[in-house]
């Protein structure tokens, strides 16, 4: 039954997430369009700043407008489907949806591998098109210098991959690994986070919305507290490491100090996917109780 109930949630929401990360491949290409303008090598290159012509304007609009996409696109396909589950579940519809011969785990399921699957590639696409519009920034801003970086300090990947190993103490693949690990159970905490906050609101007699927001804010204050206590008992730890490499810098090659940033906050990266893991069980286990337990549909 849960096939059934995912192609079903498939072919209910697939048309608004796409025509949204559609929009967004769209603004990354004007983005990339808008780096054409010879405005952008004149102002990293020449003293003499000109007047903005409407090409310019309308460049600059371009990149505006790109930025509140990538940041609107993924907010927007959280809202739409944090409102299908709401609706779906504990509004008048669900008195039908739980009539159906499922369990609530198995509902509870299929709205968050759906919903989940939809932010993991808006967070792929965004990734991409950062990436894409990142390249043409710099191939752009560095065209009067006729020389790439890695051609003038000789570094290769192979460095990159050293140098990582060296600073960090795991390989690079395991770090691949755990980032990616750290999106997915982003996604998953991040819809889980909302359907708990909408299924604690619905056991209000009356105003169940706003018990749902009360709920997210108490829930977020809390989740910021906790992760600002941590980060600055981190902070002494992290400060030494980064001191102990900036000591040694001037015998440190030129790709261990490009790589050296992302290496010496490394502990924050186990702690974001801590995080995530435990509110990935917690929001689970919260909401598919209350939904079996506690469903209050008045």
């Amino acid at each position: 039954m849960l096939s059934k109930l995912l192609k079903h949630e498939w072919k209910s929401t697939w048309k608004l997430p796409a025509g949204i990360l559609l929009f967004e491949v769209l603004m990354t290409f004007l983005g990339c369009m808008a780096f054409r303008s010879k405005m952008w090598t004149e102002l990293a290159y020449n003293s003499n700043v000109k007047m903005f012509s409407v090409t310019d304007i309308l460049g600059i609009s371009a990149l505006l407008s790109y930025v509140l996409a990538i940041i609107g696109s993924a907010f927007a396909i959280t809202i739409y489907f944090a409102i299908r589950f709401y609706k779906n579940l504990y509004t008048d519809e669900g008195y039908l949806t739980h009539t159906l011969p499922v369990t609530p785990r198995q509902l509870v399921i299929s709205k968050l591998l759906i919903s989940s699957l939809w932010s993991i590639l808006n967070s792929v696409i965004t990734l991409l098109s950062v990436l894409l519009l990142s390249a043409n920034m710099i191939q752009t801003l560095t065209a009067p210098i006729k020389a790439e970086f890695m051609t003038q300090t000789g570094i290769s990947l192979t460095d990159f991959v050293s140098a990582f190993t060296k600073l960090s103490g795991i390989p690079l693949w395991l770090f691949i690994v755990l980032m990616v690990a750290t999106v997915l159970f982003g996604c998953l905490s991040g819809n889980l986070i909302i359907y708990t906050c909408f299924s604690i609101g619905q056991l209000c007699k009356k105003h169940k919305v706003a018990g749902a927001v009360v709920t997210y804010l108490v829930i977020s204050g809390i989740t910021s507290t906790f992760s600002s206590i941590v980060s600055l008992m981190m902070l002494p730890g992290l400060s030494a490491r980064i001191t102990d490499m900036s000591v040694s810098i001037n015998i440190l090659s030129p790709a261990e100090m490009f790589v050296m940033p992302f290496t010496s906050v490394f502990p924050i990266y186990y702690f974001s996917l801590g995080v995530s893991v435990v509110s990935v069980v917690v929001g689970y286990l919260v909401t598919e109780y209350i939904m079996r337990k506690k469903l209050n549909l008045d």
